[in-house]
């Protein structure tokens, strides 16, 4: 696998993940099914997601790939696949929910100054109460 083909993997997992979990096109189906408490509780993590997402990505690759019966040893590395997926999403959910604080606090409340040491200190998504 290429950089680029990992750069659009990742992506692919997160757009899948976030289309699942946040979409507004997959609301109604989303909730019918977080009457069930394990889609509940799938949709409220986005590594949980993403593991999945990965997993569906991953195969579609592979059989996109001309491979329709994966070895032991590819189908294992599926399973690892949709581990780093799940990260990735993760990661990429992470940092899509920092630059979306910055923009609804207009950029001018990201950092704020120490006055007695004149440090700069960044404000991020568990500093929002105080």
């Amino acid at each position: 696998m290429t950089l680029a083909d990992l750069v659009l993997w990742a992506l692919a997992t997160y757009g899948l993940t976030f289309g699942i979990k946040d979409a507004k096109i997959t609301l109604r189906p989303r909730n019918f099914l977080k009457k069930m408490e394990f889609f509940e509780k799938l949709f409220s993590c986005t590594f949980c997601t993403g593991f999945w997402a990965a997993l569906a990505i991953s195969i579609l690759w592979a059989f996109w790939n001309g491979n329709l019966l994966p070895t032991p040893m590819e189908a294992a590395g599926l399973l690892v696949k949709a581990l780093a997926g799940a990260s990735s999403a993760y990661i990429i959910d992470l940092v899509v929910q920092l630059l979306e604080l910055a923009v609804d606090r207009g950029g001018d409340e990201l950092y704020e100054e120490d006055d007695e040491d004149e440090e700069v200190t960044a404000l991020g998504p568990a500093d929002e109460d105080s």
